[in-house]
């Protein structure tokens, strides 16, 4: 038990605002890495005020989830892609599926829907004008598309990233978009199937 808490424990490093963010009223922004257990994988892990979530997409190999293009050796860096009912129990113990209250909340502290998904965005890998990019939160998301499993055919690399909401309820589940050519936030709906990425926020 006391590995399993040593390995989960979080050690954080202040980030520095750059000059120009410094101007606006800006969140606290820590960095730091986790274990998972189930397979001894280290990610990185960012703490926005008083949230921590995971700095890259969760990468757990399981029932119902696949590399884009089935293939892991050139698309590993995007984590997996999940079903809903797959990232509902995907998470590792300690961390859980965001609520659409957990995405609120980290938009919120990172201006609004209008501007966060630029402070979300990597600099690098997506496809230009990358509008708004600036990966200020350091929580690196990136373009790693999406799976229709109906039509089992992938897409959108390099244009957008999606990551799954649990929806507490029987409602339909609803899911976060970034593009390529925007700095906002989207939360919708899924039109079908689809297997999305998973960012684990912590409990």
């Amino acid at each position: 038990m006391l590995f399993v808490l040593l390995a989960l424990s979080l050690v954080f490093i202040q980030c520095n605002p750059t000059q120009k963010e410094k101007s606006n009223k800006l969140p606290k922004i820590k960095m730091g890495k986790f274990t998972d257990t189930r397979d001894g994988r280290i990610y990185s892990a960012v703490k926005i005020e008083n949230q921590t979530w995971m700095a890259e997409n969760l990468n757990f190999s399981s029932d119902s989830s696949w590399y884009y293009n089935n293939d892991s050796l050139n698309y590993s860096k995007y984590g997996r892609l999940y079903t809903f009912d797959a990232a509902k129990i995907a998470c590792p113990k300690g961390w859980h599926l965001p609520f659409e209250s957990d995405w609120n909340l980290l938009i919120s502290n990172l201006g609004g829907k209008n501007l966060a998904g630029g402070k979300l965005k990597t600099k690098t890998d997506w496809k230009a004008p990358n509008i708004g990019a600036s990966n200020f939160s350091k929580f690196s998301a990136l373009p790693s598309g999406y799976y229709d499993v109906s039509l089992n055919e992938f897409f959108l690399e390099k244009i957008n990233a999606n990551f799954w909401i649990d929806n507490k309820s029987a409602k339909p589940p609803k899911y976060i978009s970034i593009y390529f050519d925007a700095s906002e936030v989207i939360i919708t709906k899924p039109y079908k199937n689809y297997g999305l990425c998973i960012r684990c926020v912590k409990d």
